[in-house]
């Protein structure tokens, strides 16, 4: 009788077992799928850009060789011009690496070591220069690779590229000395370096490239860094960071070869199959709607030696998106998105999901006249 117990309690546990395997790892995206829009462009909207932002159940949509910000309307289902901006003359902002928008009337452009700040008309109402600051690379505010400037309780969150720091200042001691963030209030037009480090827990297996993806809301901030499952969670109330290690299935194989690797005597080829090779991040959001966390990342590949570069970089061909508890940062569920039909760096969270795109070049139900947006709700995983 003991043996078929045990037999019994055995056979139990490895259903469990497989139970639990196959809700974190074999879910289908389509499940959580709640809405798919729709949405007419014409020559004046790229279908892919390196900056937008959701602000008040709206999407901006930066159209960079237009020098332009699209304001897309979710009730009437189209984009229509929100701002054309000047590079030159007396409301020159220059050639800005993304935009932030505030609030309707004051819209925030980094360029090189400067911040423009200007009204809706596009008229420029101050400049405010960060060359002061100990900055190892011109401020951006890109919804690619999710570096886009935050929203804080306690003012702006801008960052300091420290995609951009030479490896050869990249050790536990330079860890200690630097601070990625500042934070600047637009009501007293002060800035204040964040009291942030990355945890020297980084580098304990050698030190890597501390590029990172970032999101947050108000008290919180979440940071992870671009070949690491350590993530950093900064309470800005409490003004400390914790350390969480992200589980995941799929992406896990990463590696410090490319960082210790010798880029100038490789071709840029040579240097991007060494890159992609393995495992990275490549974007972070928070859903504050749900407390849930989102990683997408890059399972790691061999990649063809003819590979058109620049077409790859811009649109990877798969990723996957990981989600997690905002508490307690325990994995809720995997999913490997199909080859060729998502957009790997456009993303945004709105009241009703997590947004994903649909206009990947390589798709051929893919339109030039169309973007297309399916919206997933993950709230029944926790």
């Amino acid at each position: 009788m003991f043996k078929i117990n045990h037999l019994f309690f055995t056979l139990s546990l490895l259903l469990v077992f497989a139970c639990k395997n196959e809700t974190v790892e074999d879910l289908d995206i389509l499940n959580y799928r709640s809405e798919v829009i729709a949405l007419p462009i014409d020559y004046s909207i790229f279908p892919s850009t390196f900056a937008m932002q959701y602000f008040d159940s709206r999407l901006y949509w930066m159209n960079r060789d237009r020098r332009t910000i699209h304001q897309l309307d979710f009730k009437e289902k189209k984009f229509k011009l929100f701002l054309k901006y000047q590079e030159e003359g007396p409301d020159g902002i220059g050639s800005p690496l993304g935009f932030y928008l505030h609030n309707l009337d004051s819209i925030f452009f980094p360029t090189g070591f400067k911040l423009s700040l200007i009204n809706k008309n596009a008229k420029v109402q101050n400049v405010y220069d960060f060359s002061g600051f100990d900055l190892l690379g011109p401020l951006t505010s890109q919804s690619r690779y999710t570096n886009q400037f935050i929203n804080l309780s306690n003012g702006i969150l801008l960052s300091l590229n420290p995609g951009l720091v030479s490896k050869n200042l990249l050790n536990k001691d330079f860890l200690n000395r630097y601070y990625p963030f500042l934070v600047f209030n637009p009501r007293s037009e002060q800035t204040k370096i964040l009291n942030f480090k990355f945890d020297t827990f980084l580098f304990n297996n050698g030190p890597n490239l501390i590029g990172s993806s970032f999101s947050g809301s108000g008290e919180v901030l979440f940071v992870l860094t671009r070949y690491n499952n350590v993530l950093h969670k900064y309470d800005v109330q409490k003004d400390i960071v914790s350390l969480h290690t992200l589980e995941s299935n799929l992406v896990k194989n990463f590696s410090d070869s490319y960082f210790k690797s010798e880029p100038r005597n490789n071709s840029a080829n040579e240097n991007l199959r060494l890159m992609y090779k393995y495992a990275s991040n490549i974007g972070l959001l928070y859903d504050p709607y749900r407390n849930l966390v989102y990683r997408m990342g890059w399972k790691g590949d061999e990649l063809e030696k003819n590979l058109n570069i620049m077409k790859f970089s811009e649109f990877l061909p798969q990723f996957v998106v990981s989600v997690y508890d905002s508490e307690s940062l325990q994995l809720l569920g995997e999913f490997d998105l199909p080859k060729n039909k998502y957009l790997a760096h456009h993303y945004f969270v709105s009241e009703d999901g997590l947004n994903l795109f649909l206009n990947h070049p390589d798709d051929p139900n893919s339109k030039e006249d169309e973007i297309r947006i399916e919206v997933f709700d993950f709230s029944k995983l926790k």
